[in-house]
Parts: structure tokens; C-alpha cells; sequence
């Protein structure tokens, strides 16, 4: 069975993938394999993914009859706490947060209610209870509300950024003048705040950084070339600190350490942070030394609200940091050269 769907208005102009993806709430991988398996197209025209969509246009897709097997159960998925108000689990990769068009996983939702947990009725239909969620591809742990009362609190306490506040402390960069967040150290030794026993409470989900180490990882290149050619073609270039900790029984390429925790080697959300900050990076220290300490407050302020906070936890992270990206790079391109800027600007 096939749906004709118009071209929306607010994805005209967006990839091909990036429509399907919007238009049936799936993953942008899935509205990939749609487009090449010919199941999602264009009609009057042949398109791939990466082809922009256009105005007036009409998207056809191949609407799967459901199958009336019930949903797979992610047996795997442990639960790490659990009380009258949530659930925490530790979602496995290839578990999806709820049900989705296209996707006959098993998800976190179902697979608590298989095992009786009752989950709350607030929230979104076939979303009830959750507040954050985690891709089908990432693993880490994800929080359920079971109760009406948690359900409201949890997205009051994300929408205000309480957590971001209790355990993350912000600061300016002394050099890149760029807003910093980081962990909270604990202590007076400042040890990380997710460390319990000396060990990683959220050792499945650690941030990127935590993950790589021993290895970090950069953009190198001559300021003359990035006056010519920006980021096209840029490598990420890693870097290895020798260290005296860990086992040292195993041996792994810079691949397979990457591969162990879903980090791509050329990762598009690394390169689209580091072209984000150098040019915000190079906008601060061209406006700083003419602008007062208020306004600066004021431009600090703008950036750490886009970039670190305006996120909705329940979609998915990347297409936000994209859209995010866009909007602070065009709001710090058109800011006036001297100190004309205001919070209401």
C-alpha cells in the first residue's frame, strides 16, 4: 500500500533523508535505507538522499502492512534502579526508546510493560513516562517515569536545566573565551561526580571524551588554509597519552577503541562542533575588546543557552546541535560591531 504525502513547507530545502526522517518520526539512518531500497521517493523525478527537496513536490512511500507478531523483548536490558516513582534502565544498542513508524525492534517501553512495570499515562501517545531518550544506536542508561507526580517534576527539572546546574558547572574559556561546561568535580581532590568506587557510575553512556581516553582527538590545520577552504576536507587527527593505569593484557587500533563505543573515526558531530567554535572562537575575540563586560554577559549568555541548553530530549540530538549551530553562527554574524546589544536583542 502506497501513501502520497505534499512536500511540507517547513522541510522544503532539507536533504531528502532529513524529510523522510521528519515526516515518519524514524531515525535518519532508516529514512536512508527507505530511499535506497525505493520504498520512500519522489514523484516525476528519480532522488537519492542527499537531494534536496523541493517545493510542490510529492513524496510516495510503501506503507508495510503491521505485522500482527507482537513486539520483541529486549530480555538483555537490565534495570539499575527502580522505585514507586521511575525506572532506570541500561538500554543495550538495538533497543529504540518507543515505537516509531518503520521500526519492529524491541523498545525500552514495551519491554518494561512485558515485565509489569506500570509506567505512567502522561506523556505523548506510545511515549507515556519518558522525559529523555537514547537512539536505537546508543547504549546508556535512560530514566521512565511510573508515576504522574515523577512525570511532572522530570520535565520541569529538564525543561529548567536543573540537572545541567547540579552537576555540570559553567565557566569562560581564559583563551578561547568560548562559555565552557564541565562535570562538577566533588571534593578536595576534584573527582569526577559519576565515579562510585573508584569506578564510572555511567560507565555505558560516559561522554565522549571519557570514552576515547587514552586517546584524544583534534583538527590541525594552517590558518591560511582555513581562510581558503574552511573545513572542507578536514581529517580529525588522534592523539594517544601514554598512561600507567588500565590493563595492558589487550592491544587495539584506534579503530576498535572507537568501534567499542559507536564513535565514528570521521564523526560529523565533532567536525560540525570544531567549525561551530573556531568561528564562534574568532567572532569573541573580535567583539570583546570594544564591547562592555554587560554585553558580554549578554553574548555569553546567547551562546550557552543555543548551544548547550535549547535541546528537546525526546528527538534526536544531532539534527538539533545542526539546527543550533545554524542559528548561533547567524545571530553572532549580524551582531553590531560595537556595544549595541541587549538582552531583548
Amino acid at each position: 500500500m502506497s501513501r502520497l504525502v505534499p512536500a511540507p513547507d517547513a522541510l522544503v530545502g532539507k536533504r531528502f533523508d532529513v524529510a523522510v526522517a521528519k515526516m515518519l518520526g524514524i531515525s535518519r539512518a532508516k529514512a536512508a535505507d527507505l530511499i535506497e531500497s525505493g520504498q520512500a521517493r519522489v514523484l516525476g523525478r528519480d532522488i537519492s538522499k542527499s537531494s534536496t527537496l523541493q517545493a510542490g513536490e510529492t513524496v510516495e512511500f510503501d506503507i508495510v502492512e503491521e505485522r500482527s507478531e507482537p513486539e520483541p523483548i529486549a530480555h538483555d536490558m537490565a534495570v539499575v534502579y527502580e522505585d514507586d516513582d521511575v525506572v532506570v534502565v541500561d538500554k543495550p544498542v538495538g533497543v529504540a526508546a518507543h515505537a516509531s513508524v518503520g521500526w519492529t525492534g524491541p523498545t525500552v517501553l514495551g519491554s518494561l510493560i512485558d515485565r509489569g512495570v506500570h509506567i505512567t499515562s502522561y506523556g505523548a501517545a506510545g511515549r507515556q513516562g519518558i522525559v529523555s531518550r537514547l537512539d536505537v544506536g546508543t547504549s546508556g542508561l535512560m530514566l521512565v517515569c511510573k508515576s504522574d507526580l515523577a512525570y511532572v517534576e522530570m520535565r520541569r527539572q529538564f525543561a529548567e536545566h536543573e540537572v545541567v546546574k547540579t552537576y555540570c558547572e559553567t565557566y569562560i574559556g581564559q583563551s578561547s573565551r568560548l562559555p565552557i561546561v564541565r562535570l562538577k568535580p566533588r571534593g578536595t581532590i576534584k573527582r569526577c561526580p559519576l565515579l562510585k568506587n573508584r569506578k564510572c557510575s555511567v560507565h555505558r553512556a560516559k561522554p565522549t571524551v571519557c570514552a576515547m581516553y587514552p586517546i584524544g582527538r583534534c583538527i590541525k590545520m594552517k590558518a591560511d588554509e582555513y581562510e581558503k577552504n574552511g573545513f572542507a576536507n578536514v581529517q580529525i587527527e588522534y592523539i594517544f597519552n601514554q598512561t600507567d593505569c588500565g590493563d595492558k593484557s589487550e592491544t587495539h587500533t584506534v579503530r576498535e577503541w572507537l568501534d567499542s563505543f559507536g564513535i565514528p573515526v570521521q564523526d560529523e558531530s565533532f567536525l560540525l562542533w570544531q567549525r561551530t567554535i573556531s568561528f564562534v572562537g574568532r567572532k569573541i575575540h573580535e567583539i570583546e575588546p570594544s564591547y562592555t563586560e554587560d554585553s558580554m554577559d549578554v553574548v555569553w549568555s546567547l551562546i550557552f543557552s543555543v548551544l548547550y541548553l535549547s535541546y528537546d530530549m525526546s528527538k534526536d540530538f544531532f539534527e538539533q546541535f545542526k539546527v543550533n549551530s545554524e542559528k548561533i553562527v547567524d545571530a553572532l554574524e549580524h551582531l553590531p560591531a560595537n556595544n549595541e546589544v541587549h538582552e531583548n536583542d
